[in-house]
């Protein structure tokens, strides 16, 4: 579980993906996939090359994910 002080709420697969670029962890998107049971839900997943723990990987996500809004809010 990734901590609330650097959790982003409802990220985006897009956002998702390009905070995975970010960190060269090689993403790939699929825009179109969408869970059975939730199909009102936006699509999409990203794919990528585990090569650290999942926790490690998804607070690293989440560190960028962070930066990122916090930009986007500044302009």
């Amino acid at each position: 579980m990734v901590p609330k002080s650097i959790a982003v709420e409802s990220p985006t697969a897009d956002e998702i993906f390009e905070a995975c670029k970010e960190l060269e962890m090689a993403p790939v998107l699929e825009a179109t996939k969408k869970m059975p049971s939730a199909t009102w839900e936006k699509p999409g997943r990203v794919l990528i090359n585990k090569k650290d723990k999942k926790l490690k990987l998804l607070r690293e996500i989440s560190l960028v994910l962070q930066r990122k809004r916090a930009l986007r809010k500044k302009t």
